[in-house]
């Protein structure tokens, strides 16, 4: 990838044990979006490229690192479902839980179908900025940040709509988490403008290898996914 150019070289960047490539039709909590809600092929195209991207690192921290809590930062993907269907092939004891950054802004519903059984937690939040959100998860008692958790932020409207700069909600969630606790972002090209490093979004996480890359080839790509880019880049940070 990083030959290609879809990849930022990151320093110290750690890596990363045996990932296994897991294929879209192997998870049916996968999400219906993928069709793209308004039929734009562009918008499929990119739907589908965050999809793969949170498969395969779900799949690896449940599977290979041991994670069994995640927090799903309001991704717009079906609220929480394909996370715990993932995380579950590979760790039948892991829990999900969705927090809800949306409820009160009618323009940005989530998407997905609840099931009956097995319902993942939902957590609403008024606001992203960290010591309201984490004050927020601590409230419900849902996360355990005695344990390794891992923290999805794979959309980052929500950030952009409260101020919240990427990198202060990852400093405020590191100082939160025990060592082994990971997060997990994906930023648009709204998010990597200016003189900053990408990578700084991460805070004081260290990046696993190969650091950042576009969220279609994050670490490589599913068969399914296509050559070209996103212009999204995606990693995934551990706390050592």
């Amino acid at each position: 990838m990083t030959d290609e150019g879809w990849a930022v070289p990151v320093d110290e960047a750690v890596g990363v044990p045996g990932q296994r490539v897991v294929r879209l039709d192997q998870h049916p909590g996968r999400a219906t979006a993928a069709t793209g809600e308004d039929g734009d092929p562009e918008e499929s195209r990119i739907v589908h490229a965050r999809q793969g991207f949170q498969r395969r690192v779900v799949d690896y921290l449940a599977a290979d690192a041991g994670i069994r809590q995640f927090v799903d930062l309001g991704s717009l993907l079906p609220a929480g479902h394909g996370i715990q269907d993932i995380a579950r092939s590979g760790a039948p004891d892991a829990r999900t839980v969705y927090v809800d950054a949306w409820s009160a802004w009618s323009t940005r519903p989530v998407r997905g179908k609840e099931r009956r059984d097995d319902a993942v937690p939902v957590v609403t939040a008024d606001s992203m900025w960290p010591s309201r959100l984490i004050a927020r998860l601590r409230e419900c008692d849902l996360v355990d940040f005695g344990e390794p958790v891992a923290v999805l932020l794979l959309e980052t409207a929500a950030l952009r709509r409260d101020g919240v700069p990427p990198h202060e909600l990852a400093e405020a969630l590191y100082a939160q988490m025990c060592p082994g606790g990971h997060v997990a972002i994906a930023l648009g090209p709204e998010d990597h403008r200016g003189d900053a490093s990408p990578a700084s979004a991460f805070g004081p996480f260290a990046l696993l290898e190969p650091g950042l890359a576009d969220v279609a080839w994050w670490p490589y790509p599913d068969d399914e996914v296509t050559v070209r880019g996103t212009d999204i880049l995606a990693g995934v940070g551990r706390k050592r």
